[in-house]
């Protein structure tokens, strides 16, 4: 199935007080959230129509975000359907708060940071691009596909 980029979502864990984690760590955590992100996706209502397109992590806490697909007739019902939509989907973004993941041997606890999903009308232009065929679509990714070497900075926008 074809899906197509509708946002992302960050998800933040904290690391204990003066540690700069690794790469290394870094990724294994991000990877972790992928894994446990997919795990819940796959139960819920949206198992069918969204996918994880993509993966990146960055440092300072640890922020992973993960980048949401949705096939063409998903898009199209999301538009159709936003009111309904979306509280849904902040309900699934959402399921992940509090999940506990070892950071150099401490337990830490992750929380959404922030998400950027389409509202309607982007949803609604995106469709547009589809149908113009001017954006491609993209498979699943289901592992980290980016790092980025940047320090996250606190309320600072990711790229």
């Amino acid at each position: 199935m074809n899906y197509f980029e509708i946002g992302s979502i960050s998800y933040f864990t904290n690391v204990p007080k003066g540690y700069y984690p690794t790469e290394e760590e870094a990724e294994s955590v991000a990877e972790t959230l992928v894994e446990a992100f997919d795990a819940k996706l796959g139960k819920s209502q949206f198992s069918n129509e969204l996918a994880i397109i993509g993966a990146e992590v960055r440092l300072g806490c640890i922020i992973a975000t993960i980048t949401i697909g949705a096939s063409i007739a998903a898009i199209h019902r999301f538009i159709k359907n936003y009111p309904s939509f979306r509280p849904g989907l902040l309900l699934l973004l959402q399921d992940l708060n509090g999940l506990v993941i070892l950071v150099r041997g401490n337990k830490q606890r992750t929380y959404l940071y922030r998400d950027d999903i389409a509202p309607a009308e982007e949803l609604k232009a995106i469709a547009d691009k589809i149908e113009q065929k001017s954006v491609e679509p993209v498979q699943p990714q289901k592992r980290l596909t980016k790092r980025s070497r940047g320090r996250a900075e606190s309320g600072a926008p990711l790229s």
